[in-house]
């Protein structure tokens, strides 16, 4: 809308108040009236002609989100992220603007935003729906703080929010905490593909070649197709192009050109040896228990 056809609406509706027996007008038309000249006409910083993350949140119906915009002292900067957080949380913002303008109000607000959400997540008596919620949110915000609280969601024995979290993941590029999630991979459902395709996605987002040993063993092991590919594009996304499935020649493009990555596979195959050896004496053991028992049953 036209910024002088929305202050003229402002007028009107003014008008309409202030006349004796007009009828009542509706609460979000009171509201939009209520609204500053100013906003409704979009000017001020960062207006592209289109209109401004206030100009879509004066007109929610949402009052925390009307409030969280307002120009009283302090400003949306100073308002409590759970003003911001809770109507996006209860599904009740009031359409999809509405969403995206208090997102970018929480965004401004950094890791001050994220307690009352992270609270939800974590909070097994909150309805599934609202848990759900709250980890797409923590994605959408993109603060590497959120990262903790969504691997914990991620382990939870909820395949519903092990998904959502594993997407709200791979939006957050946890380069840190790839070994985390190659570690969920190696203890999870195999059959859970949906969950696993994500997991794959965030550490190809998080670009950690110390994923690579694993990756490149899914890439050619995982039981599903989907699966199968993202674990390939993962291993793209690490090397920074597109070397292919294979992994023999995945290894000659590592030691061509990042040869210290390949310490990532030693460990992994020093690992894998001591592992070995674990279970050939524990074999060896059983072998000599089993025939001093039979000596000691046949000789006396």
């Amino acid at each position: 809308m036209h910024w002088r056809c929305r202050s003229e609406l402002a007028v009107l509706l003014t008008v309409l108040l202030a006349v004796p027996g007009a009828a009542a007008p509706s609460a979000a038309a009171a509201g939009l009236a209520a609204v500053p000249a100013h906003e409704l006409s979009g000017a001020g910083e960062n207006d592209d002609g289109g209109g401004t993350a206030r100009d879509l949140a004066v007109v929610s119906a949402d009052p925390d989100i009307r409030a969280a915009f307002s120009d009283a002292p302090g400003d949306s900067k100073t308002q409590p992220a759970e003003a911001l957080a809770a109507p996006l949380l209860r599904g009740e913002y009031g359409g999809r603007a509405a969403y995206e303008a208090a997102v970018v109000q929480l965004r401004r607000l950094g890791s001050a935003a994220l307690p009352p959400i992270v609270a939800v997540i974590a909070d097994r008596a909150q309805p599934l729906s609202t848990r759900l919620q709250a980890a797409r949110l923590l994605g959408e915000l993109g603060r590497p703080e959120a990262v903790p609280p969504l691997l914990e969601a991620l382990r939870e024995n909820n395949l519903k929010l092990s998904r959502a979290a594993a997407a709200a993941l791979a939006e957050l590029a946890p380069h840190d905490h790839a070994m985390e999630l190659c570690r969920f991979l190696i203890e999870a459902d195999p059959s859970d593909a949906e969950t696993r395709w994500s997991v794959y996605d965030a550490l190809g987002a998080a670009k950690n070649p110390e994923a690579l040993p694993l990756l490149m063993l899914a890439q050619a092991n995982e039981i599903h197709p989907d699966c199968r590919e993202r674990a390939a594009a993962a291993v793209d996304a690490i090397l920074g192009q597109r070397v292919g499935p294979n992994r023999q020649a995945q290894i000659r493009w590592i030691q061509q050109n990042r040869p210290e990555w390949m310490r990532y596979f030693d460990e992994q195959v020093k690992t894998h040896s001591a592992y070995a050896r674990l279970m050939l004496y524990f074999v060896i053991g059983v072998i000599l228990a089993g025939a001093a028992v039979w000596f000691m049953w046949t000789h006396v």
